[in-house]
């Protein structure tokens, strides 16, 4: 068997682990027998769904055993689909009664959340989502069923205590190895540059200073090309019609990020790619003619509470939503040095910044370095390519 696992981009593991673990129910799935699908199916909670689906082993059971009878014995000329057909169907329904089984669905540790727009004539359904997956990451994926029966190697470069507990491993259980970065701070600086509290009681004067801001700031560089952490769609659109460098800059919607990274790698200087999808999976490294020199940040990205699993969390643990909010800023400002000798800095704009680093600094990697300025810092020099 497996001795050692090793985990790259461990910072998303719970994030990954609860999407594979999740199940999706949709009422497509029990159309074909109606009586199986509960009137309040939609509003069951987690242990609902446990006991109705392992309510259901016996007699799905015995429908099995029925049709495979059946399809043994068959009179001459008879269509053996009449019996395929529904056998393979009640065979996937008695694979999703173990499974549910076997997973605990009914404990605590799960939540039901209504699905819409899915799969099926009215795409309605619910997803049964685990609260905290570690046990399940025991129990299914780590060598040996638990931690320290097999080698598990969990590695990030936004890998914290906070983020390992979150996976249900406890501090005994760990060991914590932090190293500095081999990029020395003054090659690849963090600048808070308090501008406004960018938040959603920002005012339209307070976010037009934003604006004006942030076109400071490609005024001093228009010898190179930036990132623009834009948080969102809606952000990223106010910012590029506000600005007095709209024509330099790139924007996408959800379906075209491709295209738009294309074109920023093809640009020449001045060029800033606006997008709320580059703060972590992609590289732009700063002595490539494709990368940056230079990322804005103009506002924390906070997630979403609203989701039913986030609310939990942060219900649970107060520092969920903060570590999030952490992962994303030191993620985002890694984007551009990528290799020794590379040269980027990284500019944050949001006032709220100030009192979070002193709440949640604790919640940043080892190399996380921050620089506090008035105004705009002059620009690093970029070392000449050779």
């Amino acid at each position: 068997g497996v001795s050692t696992l090793i985990c790259d981009e461990a910072h998303q593991l719970l994030s990954d682990s609860t999407g594979a673990f999740s199940i999706q129910l949709y009422t497509w799935f029990f159309q074909k027998h109606r009586d199986f699908w509960p009137k309040n199916a939609l509003s069951l909670d987690a242990d609902g769904w446990m006991r109705f689906l392992t309510g259901l082993e016996g007699v799905v059971s015995e429908r099995v055993k029925e049709l495979k009878n059946k399809l043994a014995n068959l009179i001459s000329g008879e269509n053996p689909r009449s019996v395929e057909v529904p056998l393979k169907y009640y065979g996937q329904l008695l694979n999703l009664v173990g499974l549910v089984g076997r997973l605990d669905v009914g404990n605590s540790n799960w939540i039901a959340k209504p699905l819409e727009g899915g799969k099926g004539v009215d795409g309605k359904g619910v997803e049964l989502i685990p609260v905290w997956p570690g046990r399940l990451l025991r129990d299914w994926v780590y060598p040996g069923g638990r931690v320290g029966s097999g080698r598990v190697v969990l590695m990030s470069a936004t890998l914290t205590g906070k983020v390992i507990e979150q996976l249900g491993i406890g501090g005994g259980e760990y060991s914590l190895f932090s190293y500095p970065s081999m990029f020395p701070p003054e090659y690849r600086p963090f600048w808070y540059v308090p501008t406004v509290k960018a938040d959603y009681r920002a005012s339209d004067v307070e976010l037009n200073t934003l604006v004006a801001r942030i076109d400071e700031i490609i005024r001093g560089r228009l010898d190179r090309k930036g990132i623009l952490h834009a948080v969102s769609y809606e952000r990223a659109k106010f910012i590029s019609s506000r600005s007095l460098y709209s024509e330099l800059m790139i924007t996408h919607d959800s379906r075209h990020t491709r295209n738009a990274v294309k074109l920023f790698r093809e640009s020449k200087p001045p060029a800033v790619l606006v997008s709320p999808s580059m703060e972590h999976g992609w590289d732009f490294p700063s002595s490539s003619e494709e990368g940056a020199q230079y990322i804005i940040l103009p506002k924390l990205h906070w997630i979403d509470r609203r989701e039913p699993i986030v609310e939990r969390r942060a219900r649970e643990d107060a520092e969920y939503i903060p570590s999030l909010t952490m992962q994303a800023v030191c993620q985002g400002q890694g984007r551009i040095v990528r290799a020794f000798g590379e040269v980027g800095e990284s500019l944050m704009l949001d006032k709220n910044w100030g009192w979070f680093w002193k709440r949640y600094a604790h919640l940043a990697p080892q190399w996380f370095v921050c620089n506090y300025s008035e105004g705009v810092p002059s620009p690093p020099l970029i070392p000449k390519r050779v």
